[in-house]
């Protein structure tokens, strides 16, 4: 009888060490760098079998998804979130062409014309000095950092916030109800071209104005608002990545600077971050689906609806425009 039970004990020690030692061993695979594949962050193709696998994704940095006969999506990550996906099945092959698009002088090259905030600021000041019956700049709150009177990077980098900004182009002299029509850009820091089209939205209608029959006519019976930049402080971070000491392009930074809901991944990448996602944090069906509970998820919703003095504060802006048609 004892003989019995110490086969029973030895085969359960066996089956045991079975189930855990791949699983011991995929985490020691994980904790120590992989020379087979790039350091840093770099591009994979992850293939999936049905589009709705792809739900699975929505907490990963994913470029683009419209290879659907070959059945994959480009993404973006580092070792830690490859492994992650390894272990819960995914097929994934790196991306070369991808992964030499994120190399910071190749990027840097490509972006280096794209304006920082203080120089979309100061193009706006200008232009609105250079037409004045025409532009007028609206200061309507407060950026995360500014609200609390600065923050600090988890890297110990002091930032002091920016006021919300936005343009509005109208002919003064000309009153009376006029449609509105309403801009805004760069709710994702990390987007830095969509400022650049707001911007060439304002110089089109300003440079356009009684030159251009088409811009005339918006700027004299319409009312145009334009918003460069809705997430300054996100914007701010994503340029932090090219100065020293840091020295490595521009960081892929999507949220906001709120690090209250403690997450303190440093510095920020395609896999992990600090702050909330502000384009889920609305308060128009705020935790429906397609957003994050956990802070540092790049689609972090925050910790209740419009939480975020940027998203607060832009809604109460759009609401002052265009009228609630709900009822």
């Amino acid at each position: 009888m004892k003989k019995s039970i110490l086969w029973l004990v030895a085969g359960l020690v066996v089956v045991m060490l079975a189930v855990a030692l791949p699983g011991l061993a995929a985490r020691a695979q994980a904790d120590a760098p992989d020379s087979s594949l790039p350091g840093g962050t770099f591009a994979v193709r992850i293939y999936y079998n049905e589009i709705s696998d792809l739900d699975n994704l929505n907490g990963y940095d994913v470029w683009e998804y419209n290879n659907l006969k070959e059945r994959y999506v480009l993404a973006s990550m580092t070792q830690d979130g490859y492994y992650q996906l390894a272990q819960q099945g995914w097929r994934m092959e790196v991306d070369e062409e991808g992964t030499n698009m994120l190399n910071p002088a190749y990027v840097d090259a490509l972006l280096d014309e794209y304006r920082t905030v203080d120089q979309l600021y100061a193009d706006m000041d200008a232009i609105h000095a250079a037409n004045p019956t025409i532009t007028e700049i609206v200061d309507y709150g407060d950026s995360y950092c500014k609200s609390i009177g600065g923050c600090v990077t988890p890297g110990g980098d002091a930032q002091a916030g920016y006021d919300l900004r936005a343009m509005r182009i109208t002919n003064q002299a000309i009153t009376g109800d006029k449609p509105a029509f309403f801009l805004m850009a760069n709710i994702h820091a990390r987007e830095i071209t969509t400022p650049e089209l707001a911007m060439r939205m304002i110089d089109w209608l300003v440079n356009g104005y009684n030159t251009n029959a088409d811009a005339t006519w918006i700027v004299d019976y319409h009312e145009v608002w334009v918003v460069p930049s809705v997430n300054p402080d996100g914007r701010w971070i994503v340029d932090l990545g090219t100065q020293p000491p840091y020295n490595n392009g521009r960081w892929t930074q999507r949220k906001n600077a709120n690090r209250s809901d403690g997450c303190n991944s440093w510095p920020p990448n395609g896999f992990s971050q600090y702050g909330i996602d502000l384009n889920r944090n609305h308060s128009f069906m705020w935790n429906s689906g397609g957003s994050s509970g956990q802070p540092c998820n790049l689609e972090f919703r925050g910790s209740s609806a419009a939480s975020e003095m940027e998203v607060a504060q832009l809604e109460t802006l759009v609401k002052s425009i265009i009228p609630d048609q709900r009822g």
